[in-house]
């Protein structure tokens, strides 16, 4: 039998061990613990960013031809605002001689539609505003110009003027009308592609006359057999 010093010692000393451990215990569990919450954070975190990449990404895709044209920061496009009143402005495009002067001064020949319209201002130097109105233009056919081959092909194409400026002898497309199309490259980009620009302002849209089977501009005249040959030729 222990006597009660014997027992009380015997109790201090398990009650020591008890509190050791204890303590030892919680030091190993402290580290764990926190690499644990450091962990759930980054798991946190990382889903969090996954979250605003997906997002962002799918703000990227949704974006139109049109809305990611005025991403580009060297040429800095606005939309143009509703007006009641309206402008003629006063343009000067280049003279071409003939038909094939403009077929070859052209960089991409393309027969289609356009799908949809945005009305811009181009903001120049002192705030200078040049009207345009900017297209997606479906390809139907290619008659010059390879980067855009395949029917089906989008692509951005502007006109001078709008609605509220409207420049002189210049008549804007119409979404769904069909179209030949004599175009340059701008410098312009729309979401990394290549946008164009119509040559010569009137006389490199041609309206599609099809009583008469050609297409006609504000001063020339061509039938697609005549532009299949031209393809044909080396220009």
């Amino acid at each position: 039998m222990f006597n009660n010093r014997e027992l009380h010692g015997s109790k201090r000393r398990y009650n020591s061990r008890l509190v050791y451990s204890a303590s030892i215990l919680v030091i190993l569990l402290v580290p764990v613990l926190i690499l644990s919450v450091i962990n759930k954070n980054d798991s946190q975190v990382g889903m969090v960013n996954d979250e605003r990449a997906q997002t962002s990404s799918d703000d990227v895709a949704s974006k139109s031809s049109l809305e990611k044209v005025m991403e580009d920061p060297d040429y800095p496009l606005i939309k143009a605002e509703p007006s009641k009143k309206t402008f003629q402005i006063e343009t000067d495009y280049a003279y071409f001689e003939n038909f094939e002067a403009l077929y070859s001064k052209s960089e991409l020949v393309v027969k289609g539609k356009p799908l949809e319209k945005e009305e811009f201002y181009y903001v120049g130097i002192e705030d200078f505003k040049v009207p345009l109105t900017g297209y997606v233009f479906e390809v139907e056919e290619v008659f010059k110009g390879e980067s855009k081959s395949s029917k089906g092909e989008t692509f951005v194409v502007f006109q001078d003027g709008n609605e509220i400026e409207q420049a002189s002898n210049v008549t804007l497309m119409e979404v769904g009308g069909e179209y030949l199309l004599f175009l340059v490259n701008t410098n312009m980009q729309a979401g990394g592609e290549q946008t164009y620009m119509v040559e010569g302002g009137p006389i490199g849209m041609f309206i599609n006359n099809k009583s008469l089977r050609q297409y006609e501009s504000a001063r020339f005249k061509v039938t697609e057999q005549e532009l299949v040959e031209l393809r044909d030729d080396s220009y």
